[in-house]
């Protein structure tokens, strides 16, 4: 599954799109954002348009949205959110039809995906098996063929996350330069 048309706010509340064509496999799937959702907000280094180094050439394009946009796909609202030592995307689709991306109502469902900048953008995506052993018999996850659901996002949910190992049985990770 892609999602090519995603919106982000930004801390000081300026919507800004996120043009992005990016696969889902290693994102977490999350049923309930809990309060994570209101708490999150945009981060600002990511405007942008960034190219994927070493791998397929994969696009992403930032860019501030001024007034009502024309979607050809699916919009998606993405916020930022800093939990312990890591940072997280925050995703939720506009529910369909809609008129405005400003004004869509949202899915209550969503995904989740660990990223971090250091002048690139660097994107984690989760090894299931690994991560599958580490959360034994958690409550809050469950795992199929298509990755892990977080049934609701606690301060739990983070602390296993940051229990993962920070080492490439855990995480795959794509790199992003800055496009000039």
């Amino acid at each position: 599954m892609k999602h090519v048309l995603k919106r982000v706010n930004m801390q000081n509340r300026a919507p800004i799109f996120l043009l992005v064509t990016l696969l889902l496999s290693g994102c977490f799937s999350v049923e309930d954002f809990g309060g994570y959702w209101e708490k999150a907000r945009q981060d600002k280094d990511l405007i942008g348009i960034w190219v994927e180094q070493g791998g397929d050439g994969e696009k992403m394009e930032i860019k501030p949205l001024k007034h009502n946009a024309v979607v050809a796909d699916k919009a998606t609202v993405v916020k930022s959110i800093q939990a312990g030592k890591y940072r997280y995307l925050l995703a939720r689709d506009c529910v369909e039809p809609y008129d405005s991306v400003e004004t869509c109502k949202l899915k209550p469902e969503g995904q989740m995906l660990r990223y971090e900048y250091q002048g690139y953008l660097y994107v984690y995506s989760i090894k299931d098996e690994a991560a599958r052993k580490r959360a034994g018999s958690n409550p809050n996850l469950s795992f199929d063929e298509y990755g892990i659901t977080v049934k609701r996002l606690t301060p739990e949910t983070f602390t296993f996350l940051e229990s993962l190992p920070n080492t490439p049985e855990y995480w795959e990770v794509k790199t992003y330069k800055r496009a000039q």
